[in-house]
């Protein structure tokens, strides 16, 4: 009889202690599903900008619109994001170079300090065909660039992640 009761004791002892570390895990794994659900909205918002900036020729000054035109955003998985970006050209570069940052919509004001995904790009605008790029044809050269938007390679040259934001 007393061996059953310090069984008894001692499992619920064992079990109550474990009980603040079920509900903690719980809640833990709520918010990393809420982060991550954030994060993966950001990310397709940006790829979407990035995409749709792809094939715009940059007429000087440079100027990159805010994604959507909208005042809604772009919504993934319940959330509405804005894409925000800066878009230049440096000299003698054959290149546009971009600066995306995603944030909640909500937080539309204060993107580039609110930003849950800030990610610099390189457009490849030189046509690939060296032969048609005589050498000293510039950026004004039809055969060498600007006949080529949107059809080169898109380089990531940094993809950062904020998950404390928003």
């Amino acid at each position: 009889m007393v061996l059953a009761l310090v069984f008894l004791v001692t499992a619920g002892l064992t079990i109550g202690s474990l009980l603040p570390l079920v509900g903690g895990n719980l809640v833990d794994t709520r918010v990393l599903q809420h982060q991550r659900s954030l994060i993966f909205g950001a990310e397709a918002a940006t790829d979407e900008a990035i995409q749709v900036l792809r094939p715009v020729k940059p007429v000087s000054p440079y100027t990159c619109p805010t994604f959507p035109a909208d005042a809604q955003g772009i919504e993934f998985n319940g959330q509405y994001f804005v894409v925000q970006c800066q878009l230049g050209v440096p000299p003698g570069y054959y290149g546009r170079v971009a600066q995306f940052w995603a944030c909640l919509a909500a937080n539309a004001s204060s993107c580039q300090a609110d930003a849950v995904v800030e990610t610099s790009v390189v457009y490849n605008d030189v046509n690939p065909n060296a032969a048609q790029c005589p050498s000293g044809s510039g950026a004004s050269g039809s055969s060498c660039y600007g006949s080529y938007w949107g059809e080169g390679g898109v380089t990531y040259s940094a993809w950062t992640v904020f998950p404390d934001a928003g």
